[in-house]
């Protein structure tokens, strides 16, 4: 989930700095207190409920309604580098192709073109024989082939690993974003040889954000727990706006400044509790729900909202141990099947 560098239309700080005038900033003391702070906030985060292999996970008759899968749900994202915005591999490799001033749909037209030839490739090559375009194209993702895909985990202590795993002398930032499952339910399934967003089954493709919500195809994916959002290029169209740091009243940022800070159309707004995590998960909670409800406003209804954690760099080896305890290491996380398979047919021939 690491975001790596590129080329971009405007300054490589502003998502930095647009991020930091809404991000929750835990006061802690140590690593220790801030990673209990992030426990107590993000534990009780509604997320997505799934079985071991990722699909849904079903739920008995008479089930009180708290156990059942949650109408708000939240993913996480990890990145080692606190200055890159949320953005997908496959816009960050487009990027030169990219001219100043040019309209969304020629930008649209040059992503489904690199899509196209990236799946063309894998095909050509053998390459996950048997899957449909929109299953490829997660696989591929998972294994750092770029996609407009972007990698999400439904726990977020993997979301914190993947933001401490490198960069010791960064800060890195934890991305909370609501999504929701009932869209991925209703999402328009394509032809094995096609995508439902270029074939045009996808209506909202502009304005909405999709979780990806496929069974966990291998072992990588079940130990990061990872599922994909989708959507199309962020534009601000139908009230889809962000806002600089005098508020909702102030200047709208452009086209190339919303796409430097997420090319999915996830709203950003101030925590009214920057330095409380939990109250800004309930905060958000009500956010969504009265989203969905029928008293909102046309242009309060984004389908997606989010929040960051800026993770201080001082402290990521530290918290790095304390995930390591819980489990999370890099041998957990990239399972190193390969590597130990000699081992593994010694201890199996070994009475």
């Amino acid at each position: 989930m690491t975001q790596p560098s590129g080329d971009a239309l405007v300054k490589p700080s502003f998502a930095d700095e647009f991020f930091s005038e809404r991000e929750v900033r835990i006061p802690a003391t140590d690593a220790a207190s801030f990673y209990a702070a992030l426990a107590d906030g993000l534990d009780a985060a509604p997320h997505y409920n799934h079985t071991s292999t990722g699909n849904l996970a079903e739920f008995k008759r008479g089930q009180p309604r708290f156990l059942r899968q949650p109408e708000v749900t939240f993913f996480f994202r990890g990145q080692a580098n606190a200055t890159f915005g949320l953005n997908s591999s496959l816009y960050r490799t487009i990027t030169p192709l990219l001219q100043p001033g040019m309209q969304h749909r020629e930008i649209e037209k040059l992503l489904n073109a690199a899509e196209n030839r990236v799946l063309d490739a894998a095909h050509e090559h053998g390459i996950i024989r048997g899957l449909t375009a929109l299953e490829r194209l997660t696989v591929l993702q998972h294994h750092g082939a770029p996609t407009r895909l972007i990698d999400v985990s439904s726990d977020w202590r993997v979301a914190l690993y993947f933001a401490i795993e490198t960069d010791d002398a960064t800060d890195g930032r934890l991305f909370v974003v609501t999504a929701q499952h009932g869209k991925w339910l209703r999402f328009p399934r394509a032809d094995d040889d096609g995508l439902a967003w270029q074939q045009g089954k996808f209506e909202q493709w502009d304005t909405e954000v999709v979780p990806i919500l496929l069974p966990f195809s291998d072992a990588r994916m079940v130990a990061q727990r990872g599922f994909f959002l989708a959507g199309g290029l962020v534009t601000n169209a139908h009230g889809h706006r962000q806002y600089r740091r005098s508020g909702e009243g102030g200047a709208t940022l452009t086209q190339e400044e919303m796409r430097q800070v997420s090319t999915l159309a996830v709203k950003f707004a101030v925590p009214r509790h920057r330095q409380d995590l939990a109250a800004t998960v309930a905060d958000f909670v009500e956010a969504e729900t009265l989203a969905r409800s029928k008293k909102a406003k046309y242009e309060t209804r984004w389908s997606s909202r989010g929040f960051t954690v800026r993770i201080p760099a001082a402290w990521k080896g530290t918290l790095r141990a304390l995930l390591a305890k819980n489990g999370l290491t890099p041998d957990a996380i990239y399972p190193p099947l390969d590597e130990v398979r000699r081992l593994l047919q010694h201890v199996a021939r070994t009475p």
